[in-house]
């Protein structure tokens, strides 16, 4: 599967065969899919919901969850000068 598809593509296939395995419920999605969801919802909600009707992505609710955890306090935001 490595030499026949992009890495950047590779992630979603790989996302969609672990989906096939597990309840959605009990879904842990990698680093890159979360990546590609909050960039894509941000981009985008109406595509978003759209592309979410073909592959096994976060609920918006979930994307949003994600965001209220990062510190985004006035100043200097500490989480993106670690990264």
């Amino acid at each position: 599967m490595e030499h026949n598809f992009d890495p950047g593509v590779q992630f979603l296939i790989e996302n969609e065969l672990k989906a096939l395995k597990i309840s959605k419920s009990n879904m842990r999605y990698s680093e890159e899919v979360k990546g590609f969801a909050v960039s894509l919802h941000l981009y985008s909600a109406q595509a978003y919901e759209y592309v979410r009707g073909f592959l096994h992505l976060p609920h918006p609710d979930t994307i949003r969850k994600w965001a209220s955890s990062c510190n985004v306090e006035p100043g200097f935001l500490s989480d993106v000068i670690e990264s």
